[in-house]
């Protein structure tokens, strides 16, 4: 049973281990996630470095119920809808003019230093891209 008072296993500074995960497409040149969780309640920071150099910060406030909360900065989409599936999963889809532009699956490992995104980009029905980007905690 995990203690009530501990943090939620996803919240932290996380950065991206380019030498462990796979982009379908050019990968990032950086990509630093911020995430804080408090109950069902979620917000989220993210500095991605394009491959181009440019930089994107998109960021997010929602809960897990599954209904569609804005999304700032991001090129994808204009909304997205969380689940938390459990303790170390959380679902995502994300949505541009009610069509679904991206899904995405989150799990933290046991020992809460390993973060998996498994993601899809999609264009209508097709998948134009994919990956999976595993980040690193960064500090305690």
């Amino acid at each position: 049973m995990t203690n009530p008072a501990e943090p939620d296993p996803f919240t932290g500074l996380w950065m991206l281990c380019p030498e462990r995960s796979m982009f379908s497409t050019a990968a990032p040149r950086s990509w630093i996630q911020r995430i804080q969780i408090n109950g069902d309640e979620v917000s989220a920071r993210e500095e991605i470095v394009r491959p181009d150099g440019g930089l994107l910060v998109v960021t997010v406030q929602a809960r897990f119920d599954g209904s569609d909360y804005p999304v700032h900065g991001s090129p994808m989409g204009a909304t997205i809808a969380y689940q938390r599936i459990d303790r170390s999963t959380i679902s995502g889809v994300q949505k541009k003019n009610g069509v679904v532009t991206a899904r995405e699956t989150v799990t933290v490992s046991p020992d809460r230093r390993r973060l998996t995104q498994r993601f899809s980009m999609l264009n209508g029905d097709r998948e134009v891209a994919n990956g999976v980007a595993v980040f690193e905690k960064s500090g305690s």
